[in-house]
């Protein structure tokens, strides 16, 4: 991932480093960007399956270009639900995003927890 990343920008740091755990019968999260738009400079997140997550489990779902649509972001409009992606996942596979798109934990209907490892990496200031 450091190389790809420093092909577009050196140095890239570190800015988070955690896991996250839904349980059985969460009910999701609301749709969300976890940087602004406006704000922050690009940050990018990256998301490990620590194992299969189908839809049933929760998959993070991602509307693409999102990060770059401020009226979206303003609440001017509502995201595109037809083109929203759930990002289900094989254990070990990871999802690579842009922290200013919008993005949401779907719910977890399965009778099994969820974890996400994930990191974020912003460029040097």
């Amino acid at each position: 991932i450091k190389a790809l990343l420093e092909s577009r920008k050196p140095s890239w740091q570190l800015a988070e480093l955690a896991a996250m755990c839904t349980f059985p019968g969460d009910p999701g999260q609301p749709v969300h960007a976890d940087t602004s738009h406006i704000y922050d400079e690009q940050v990018v997140t990256i998301f490990v399956a620590l194992h299969d997550i189908d839809i049933t489990r929760g998959p993070t779902k991602m509307y693409p270009g999102s990060h770059v649509d401020g009226e979206l972001h303003m609440g001017y409009r509502k995201p595109d639900e037809d083109a929203a992606v759930y990002c289900t996942m094989r254990k070990g596979d990871c999802a690579v995003m842009d922290s200013r798109l919008l993005h949401c934990g779907t719910a977890n209907r399965s009778g099994l927890h969820r974890f996400l490892f994930y990191s974020s990496w912003r460029p040097p200031v």
